[in-house]
């Protein structure tokens, strides 16, 4: 059994996996910073509670 490697359809679809990555990179810094700011609220809200007493 042989491989062959077709240059033609991986330079052909390289700018679509490029684009794919930068949009799964972007997703991923969305989702990320989401979940900072989110969790940093959860976590300082009791705070805003106890500094009110």
């Amino acid at each position: 059994m042989t491989f062959n490697w077709r240059w033609d359809f991986t330079w052909e679809i390289l700018p679509q996996l490029l684009w794919a990555t930068l949009n799964t990179l972007v997703a991923a810094g969305i989702g990320y910073s989401i979940a900072l700011v989110g969790g940093l609220l959860l976590a300082l809200a009791p705070l805003d509670d106890r500094l009110q007493d």
